[in-house]
């Protein structure tokens, strides 16, 4: 029985911890995988990671087991935020942008969570996991979350962590993500005045009708200029979350 134990509750609080990064439902750059695929990969994974990171397995009581099944959980799930800052830093960006551009009409519904996202929010969402996994940033997460084994043992963390830290990642996020699409927005702006102004020198013209293909046409060449320019704010943007797998923010 001992024996099966020294088995069985490393290995639950491993499953626990890397559970919802893999099952996610709208948060994980897994989200878009197969069900099955996910789940899979997810054993497969904390069975590997059994293995490599514990060793001298020290048997738990009943409800301290329990205890830190929640705990583990927790400490999953606030890992799992760097993803969801991220892509909610990127589709406020985007709700902008879409307004801006004229695609606040359209939306996107989320399946998942029955959320109408914004257009070229969702893209850009899609574009940067995609991303992930095109420059191998997923590598770099899977060898710094496998050191968080060695960091913080299965079962040892208390539950305590730094509120400033997690705001603080998400600003800085959110102030990439705006300099991703910061110029884009800015022109569109500049297209708006000129706007303004033809309104007032023609009130006869219907100048929503008029002008909303210019703006479409403008935004569009504006994102394929800015676009080109975004691969250092990318891997900017990627290093924070591999950072953020450090753990730097845990009491």
């Amino acid at each position: 029985m001992e024996a099966l134990l020294m088995i069985v509750q490393p290995f639950t609080l491993i499953l626990c911890r890397v559970t919802p990064l893999f099952l996610a439902t709208s948060m994980s750059p897994l989200a878009k995988f197969p069900g099955m695929v996910r789940l899979v990969s997810l054993i497969v994974l904390s069975i590997c990671l059994t293995e490599i990171t514990v060793t001298n397995w020290l048997i738990l009581s009943k409800e301290r087991w329990l205890f830190n099944l929640g705990l583990e959980l927790g400490l999953g799930m606030l890992m799992l935020l760097s993803f969801q800052l991220t892509i909610t830093a990127i589709q406020i960006l985007g709700r902008v942008l879409d307004m801006q551009i004229g695609f606040a009409a359209a939306g996107v519904v989320d399946p998942a969570s029955n959320n109408n996202d914004p257009l070229l929010g969702y893209i850009f969402s899609l574009f940067v996991t995609l991303a992930i996994f095109l420059t191998n940033t997923h590598h770099e997460i899977l060898a710094v979350l496998t050191e968080t084994f060695k960091l913080i043992p299965p079962g040892s963390w208390n539950g305590e962590f730094y509120v400033s830290h997690i705001m603080g990642f998400f600003f800085s996020q959110l102030l990439l993500s705006l300099l991703l699409l910061g110029p884009v927005i800015m022109g569109l702006w500049l297209l708006d005045i000129f706007n303004g102004f033809i309104a007032k020198t023609m009130p006869q013209m219907n100048v929503y009708f008029v002008m909303l293909p210019l703006k479409i046409g403008v935004g569009i060449f504006l994102l394929s200029v800015a676009v080109s320019q975004m691969k250092p704010l990318i891997a900017k943007m990627f290093s924070t979350i591999v950072s953020w797998f450090q753990l730097g923010w845990i009491n």
